[in-house]
């Protein structure tokens, strides 16, 4: 009975050396891993976002217009001169086809040419849809060449209008009338429109100036005017003109016109519709 004891109590012995010698050092570790895993929690790079790549809005590089059919009904209220309807048309189509360059431009003239509208509010407003096309056209939606000479020539009409001031002419909207239509002139080089239009922004850059500056601006003036009396009479103008003006629609509108004003009172200006006049006459 001795021995059994005996025996039992070393074997007690030996499990509490074991137990003390490796519990602290167990416990020890516990500690030092929790404590590396808080370390190394404060010391976490902030988790990167996912970079997502979508596809582009027009995989083709052209703007991703609407069907014909879809578009139809938007410019029948425009020649018919529902603009509303028109806006209303062209507002859904853009929504419906976010790549659509053409649907924000002809959105953009629904609202410009809107005879509910004044003119200047209407161009204001217009702005927008004018913007938005161009940066879809510039981030590869690229605009077909009909819908893209009308965005040219919407901007430029609606700079236009807002650079009238009570004395004088904005300077800003001129310069942007002006890179509107040079972009024109260098695509669509037989549009008589253009060069009128460049002859309106040079006329009314002239009512600002004194001096030499403002011949200069007058000089510019009258020769823009002749070439677009010229381009008028010409056959190979652009074919997808919504309207053509004759020379006889070019010399009343410049007789009428508020930047007009210094040339009419130019002699040179007289004799340049004489000598256009007879040679029509001829």
């Amino acid at each position: 009975m001795s021995a059994r004891r005996s025996k039992l109590k070393r074997a007690r012995n030996r499990g509490g050396i074991r137990a003390s010698f490796w519990l602290p050092a167990i416990l020890s570790g516990l500690a030092a891993v929790g404590s590396s895993t808080a370390c190394s929690g404060d010391k976490q790079a902030a988790p990167t976002a996912e970079i997502v790549v979508l596809p582009p809005l027009c995989p083709t590089g052209l703007s991703e217009d609407p069907p014909r059919s879809k578009q139809e009904p938007g410019i029948r209220a425009f020649e018919a001169r529902d603009y509303a309807e028109s806006q209303r048309i062209f507002g859904d189509l853009a929504r419906q086809f976010p790549g659509s360059a053409a649907a924000r431009a002809w959105e953009g003239d629904a609202v410009m040419f809107d005879k509910d509208k004044e003119d200047r509010d209407a161009a204001r407003l217009a702005r927008p849809f004018y913007q938005d096309a161009r940066k879809l056209h510039e981030s590869g939606c690229k605009l077909q060449r009909r819908p893209l000479y009308y965005l040219l020539m919407g901007e430029a009409y609606g700079a236009l209008r807002l650079a009238k001031l009570e004395a004088g002419y904005d300077e800003a909207e001129l310069a942007h009338a002006e890179a509107a239509l040079e972009q024109a002139a260098r695509e669509f080089p037989t549009s008589a429109e253009v060069p009128y239009n460049e002859a309106r922004v040079a006329c009314a850059r002239a009512q600002n100036q004194s001096g030499s500056a403002l011949g200069e601006q007058l000089e510019r003036c009258l020769g823009e005017l002749e070439a677009a009396l010229k381009g008028a009479e010409r056959l190979d103008r652009p074919r997808f003109l919504r309207t053509h003006r004759s020379t006889q629609d070019w010399i009343v509108r410049s007789r009428t016109q508020s930047e007009f004003v210094p040339l009419r009172a130019d002699a040179r200006y007289q004799e340049l519709i004489r000598r256009t006049l007879e040679a029509r006459a001829e």
